[in-house]
């Protein structure tokens, strides 16, 4: 049950019916993986990841610019002020206006860095053991091998002689002459993916737990102590004190006196596979990762902030109490949340879940308080786990844990009561209810149907569908079997008291005018076989969503339904809806969309 505070709602549907105005909300820029990342300036970034693209922002991510200069990742980038820039992955290409037009130099690769001195000279490194050279600003390339097939992961250079690069298995290789000779200077036997030098004497190598540092040019490599479960990817230095290194699931660790002492600023499991972190002042640093992570710091470090709206795993359910709070459950084990109107989702890993983690549904009573459900996935098992929140979905604290289950639904009722849904695959399946804000849960399975999700009117009155429909009226403690479907249904939704939808594998669609006492199948005229979710907003009013990107629209009682096109969703499923009125909603999947009406703002937005 939602509790919407809006200062009017829209019922009635425009008589023509017209298109409303989708926009995609999340993932913001993007959902590829980004590998590298150049911070310009205080306020501009640049970032390269998969599918060939670049994302660009002057104002801190408040708005973006995308290009795709390629049909491969982009693995490698490097700007020497706000003009000069060059990209790198199955290809090498370079701008000399900023980043308006791009030019192509050739098809070599696979690239994975790349370092310029000045204007004219740079180097990169990559698979197969090989260097590469240019003396004219990338327009032409040469290369060199180091002695190695293994891919080199970094290079860097103290000026046009003096260079190293190192490879993914810990050997460190020197260059006194430009990149055009290397000799073996250390074999660490570590992962190694990061270089980087203050000047001819000074530098480190980092990858790993592998932490070395240098003050004599690599002729002597000293380890450096890190904490337990570091492990970095990428590692930058903004002067010789203050360094910051990103890695594995979310890892983040600092140094303030120049790597002395390291400490976790996030471990590992916090947040998707961080690939790169570049420094613009000893206060200001932004990183990039996995499924499109963008974060920045002006704490040196200590404390991150998102640029990135939304994540990118499929939204498996969505909620909204008003026209400015909402809430997405997502994959990765995080529940996004916005408190705008989703201009941004915020990312909030969840307690109890960590990076294989899935929230698979969540419901909220006010702008406060709300449940989510959801597996937590380890090697060989899960768990499937029931969190409450009382911030609005800033943090969530685990209230109870079932071996093995799979949780598929939550519906809250009051501040008290909660219903929850799950599945033990090849064992039992329950329902379960709390009447003491989930201190302890109750079993109220009124069978071992497949329960798959539930909706109430009141707090007494509601339904639950799956394997068969059952009806409550006394706020789900015992129930009543109404229906049997022939398919599998996933979501049910009531306008009031007797009107209401059912959805499912099929595609299924029902219909009841009566509370559930009869259902009449309809036709949507999808051309996909399942609806992963119905939301009713009135007695005749109601969307359904699902598999191809369909998403449609009835205004009198389910006797037509007109389908609605959402941009850049490309075929893919959309399982969650959660619409205010008729009008005024959000649908997600791969990808969270907001839909206006048409030429206009809801109520509760103006």
């Amino acid at each position: 049950m939602q509790v919407l505070i809006l200062t009017s709602l829209l019922i009635a549907a425009a008589p023509a019916l017209a298109q409303g105005a989708w926009t995609r909300q999340a993932p913001i820029p993007t959902g590829y993986d980004l590998y590298a990342v150049s911070q310009v300036s205080a306020n501009e970034i640049w970032a390269a990841g998969g599918d060939g693209i670049l994302v660009h922002t002057t104002d801190l991510g408040r708005s973006w610019e995308l290009k795709q200069l390629a049909t491969n990742s982009l693995s490698a980038l490097f700007f020497l002020d706000g003009t000069r820039g060059w990209a790198a992955g199955n290809g090498f290409f370079h701008t000399t206006d900023g980043g308006e037009t791009w030019a192509k130099d050739n098809d070599w690769g696979s690239i994975y860095d790349l370092f310029f001195i000045d204007a004219q000279r740079g180097w990169a490194c990559g698979n197969g053991g090989v260097t590469y050279r240019t003396t004219n600003g990338g327009t032409s390339w040469s290369w060199s091998a180091v002695g190695t097939l293994t891919t080199l992961s970094s290079i860097w250079f103290a000026g046009p002689e003096q260079g190293w690069t190192v490879d993914i298995d810990g050997r460190i290789y020197h260059s006194t002459d430009g990149g055009q000779g290397w000799t073996p200077q250390l074999e660490a036997n570590g992962y190694l993916s990061t270089l980087q030098f203050f000047d001819a004497q000074e530098g480190w190598a980092i990858g790993g737990d592998t932490f070395l540092h240098t003050t004599n040019g690599g002729l002597i490599w000293s380890p450096a102590s890190v904490p337990a479960g570091t492990w970095s990817h990428g590692a930058r230095f903004a002067d010789p004190l203050n360094g910051i290194s990103v890695g594995e699931y979310g890892n983040v660790t600092r140094t303030t006196d120049g790597g002395q002492t390291w400490t976790t600023v996030s471990a590992i499991g916090t947040g998707p596979r961080l690939w790169d972190v570049e420094s613009w002042s000893p206060s200001r640093s932004v990183y990039g990762g996995e499924v499109g992570a963008l974060a920045l710091t002006r704490s040196g470090g200590a404390q991150w902030k998102s640029i990135q709206s939304g994540g990118t795993g499929v939204a498996h359910g969505l909620d909204a109490v008003d026209a400015l709070h909402a809430w997405a459950a997502s994959d990765q084990g995080e529940v996004l949340r916005t408190a705008n109107g989703g201009a941004h989702w915020a990312r909030v890993p969840v307690a109890g879940f960590d990076n294989y983690g899935r929230i698979e549904d969540l419901d909220f009573l006010d702008p406060w308080l709300g449940w989510a459900v959801g597996r937590h996935e380890f090697f060989g098992g899960g768990v499937g786990r029931i969190v409450r929140s009382t911030n609005g979905g800033r943090t969530w604290q685990v209230q109870h844990t079932v071996p093995d289950a799979y949780m598929e639904g939550v519906e809250a009722l009051d501040s008290q009561t909660a219903i929850a849904l799950g599945q033990i695959p090849l064992g039992p399946r329950f329902m379960l209810r709390t009447a003491n804000g989930g201190q302890t849960w109750d079993d109220v399975s009124p069978s071992m149907a497949v329960f798959m999700d539930t909706d109430f009117v009141d707090a007494s009155t509601g339904w639950v569908v799956g394997g068969l429909i059952y009806k409550t009226t006394n706020g789900g403690q015992t129930w009543t079997q109404q229906f049997a479907p022939d398919e599998l249904l996933y979501s049910v939704s009531f306008g009031d008291a007797l009107h209401g939808w059912a959805v499912g594998w099929g595609p299924t669609l029902l219909r009841t005018t009566d509370g559930g006492a009869t259902w009449t199948p309809q036709s949507a005229g999808a051309a996909t076989n399942v609806f992963f979710d119905v939301e009713a907003v009135g007695p005749d009013v109601a969307w359904i969503a699902g598999g191809n990107g369909f998403v449609a629209r009835t205004t009198d009682g389910g006797a037509s339904w007109q389908p609605e096109s959402l941009p850049g969703v490309a075929g893919g499923p959309l399982e969650a809806l959660r619409f205010l009125d008729a009008e005024h909603g959000w649908a997600g999947g791969l990808g969270i969309w907001r839909r206006e009406a048409p030429g206009g703002l809801a109520a509760a937005d103006r």
